[in-house]
């Protein structure tokens, strides 16, 4: 027995009889189920928290694109795997909701920013350098 099953069968001796249906689920702490969605909850609170820090001008739009995108699409993963991730579900989502947040910011100061010009159309312009 290594030092990994014995550190579980430790936890499986000291845990009350009310949490052990939580460590034997199928998505529970034994698992990469569990523990794949509780970090990547560190990526989605990163970028909550540039919402509040960063400037919509210095937002990498493409970048919020693909997490966007990502988000969405794993989201979708979720609950087609068996069993469900409900924490996958919710981290992939908030991961979509606050990009397109982001993603809307970043649209609002670039669309706000762009000064029209005066386009003179009395000539083609391949004929300007004549």
């Amino acid at each position: 027995m290594g030092p990994f099953d014995y550190l579980l069968n430790q936890v499986d001796q000291a845990l009350p009889a009310a949490l052990r249906p939580l460590w034997h689920s199928p998505v529970g702490p034994r698992t990469i189920f569990f523990w794949a969605p509780t970090i990547k909850w560190a990526v989605v609170l990163a970028g909550i928290a540039d919402m509040y820090h960063r400037p919509p001008e210095s937002v990498a739009r493409e970048q919020c694109a693909m997490l966007a995108i990502t988000g969405l699409l794993w989201s979708r993963w979720a609950v087609q795997i068996k069993p469900r991730n409900y924490n996958y579900l919710a981290v992939n989502l908030t991961l979509f909701l606050s990009q397109a947040i982001q993603l809307y910011r970043s649209t609002l100061v670039k669309d706000n920013s762009v000064q029209t010009t005066e386009v003179n159309y009395e000539r083609p312009w391949l004929l300007y350098w004549i």
